[in-house]
């Protein structure tokens, strides 16, 4: 295996969208590997932590001198995070391109809508010239819009801090539901705004963020409300004051929020494609639902077994989404890359 000087492998990852390049290089850290990340946004979730792994820009967001001031040469696996309308992803190609040495990876994070469909023959070409070995994906909606893009395709599920992310004491509002994704056009809001009206006894609380809280606070239906959005960290105590959780009802599968939902021993209802579960050994516990009708009937029906249900997704995300685990599977992929 082709590793660096001291025969330790040296890893690189580039963006932290949804908070995944921070757990996958935290996981492979964990497990001996010397990983580093390149933060982009300088996100919350790592503002905390201050350790010599992860580099960031000092200025404007868009201020690439930061990248260019690791040694890109210097590693060698170059694992690249993407959205498909992120300037930042250009920045990023356009220097990790000129390094000839890593082995590049790519991690697609995108759902196709009308918003990002035109970047699509943009970022394959630019992908292709990158070179990358292989374009990772972690929820199996994102397979199809990556499958003209002519490199092997990798499942690799998102990772979950399964530690932080756990079951916690807390007297449970039975007769409330948490809300637990941004206001934002594809999360299906409308949908779940729908499902409320039918179900006027039951409460349903939003985090107040997303480009949606304008005209939501103008329309709020009266058993909404909204709650203050809180740190990441501090996420556990919050879900462990609601039975149930809704995530997302339009790309097809859910993304971390639902996750950590579910390791805090949550049930999660989400709209969850037919054909997902072949992704995985065993099918997913998320209780699955599309319409505002079926919303409704499904809060009726988790209610009574939802500890039992969230139990069941708690050991779901522990065997195949937890970051030590997850970070062993990407692991094998890297050292396969190397031989």
């Amino acid at each position: 295996m082709n590793t660096s000087k001291d025969g330790i492998m040296k890893v690189l990852h580039v963006g932290n969208l949804a908070s995944v390049g921070y757990y996958l290089v935290r996981g492979l850290r964990r497990i001996g590997v010397d990983a580093e990340l390149f933060d982009w946004r300088n996100t919350n979730i790592i503002a905390r932590e201050e350790v010599d792994w992860i580099h960031g820009p000092t200025g404007k967001l868009t201020d690439k001198y930061a990248l260019k001031s690791l040694k890109i040469g210097d590693y060698d696996i170059i694992h690249l995070h993407y959205l498909h309308s992120d300037y930042n992803v250009v920045q990023s190609l356009k220097h990790i391109s000129r390094a000839g040495n890593p082995v590049k990876f790519v991690h697609s994070h995108d759902s196709i809508n009308d918003g990002t469909r035109n970047f699509l023959p943009m970022l394959k070409s630019a992908v292709v010239r990158f070179g990358a070995r292989a374009v990772f994906f972690s929820t199996p909606n994102i397979l199809d819009n990556i499958s003209h893009f002519p490199q092997k395709k990798i499942f690799l599920p998102n990772p979950v801090d399964t530690r932080l992310f756990s079951p916690t004491d807390s007297n449970v509002i039975m007769d409330r539901m948490l809300c637990w994704v941004k206001l934002d056009p594809m999360k299906g809001y409308e949908i779940v705004a729908d499902a409320m009206k039918l179900a006027p006894d039951i409460g349903f609380d939003v985090p107040e963020v997303g480009e949606l809280v304008p005209i939501f606070k103008g329309h709020l239906p009266r058993n909404m409300r909204f709650i203050k959005p809180v740190a990441h960290f501090d996420a556990p105590k919050l879900l462990a004051q609601y039975p149930v959780v809704l995530e997302q009802f339009i790309v097809g599968a859910f993304g971390m929020s639902g996750l950590e939902a579910m390791a805090c021993a949550k049930p999660v209802i989400s709209y969850w494609k037919e054909g997902n579960d072949s992704f995985y050994p065993e099918p997913c516990p998320v209780v699955s639902a599309r319409t505002p009708e079926e919303i409704v009937a499904a809060i009726s029906e988790t209610l009574p077994e939802f500890r039992k249900i969230g139990q069941a997704s708690r050991e779901w995300v522990q065997k195949y989404h937890s970051a030590e685990n997850v970070a062993k599977r990407l692991l094998v992929e890297y050292e396969t890359a190397l031989d």
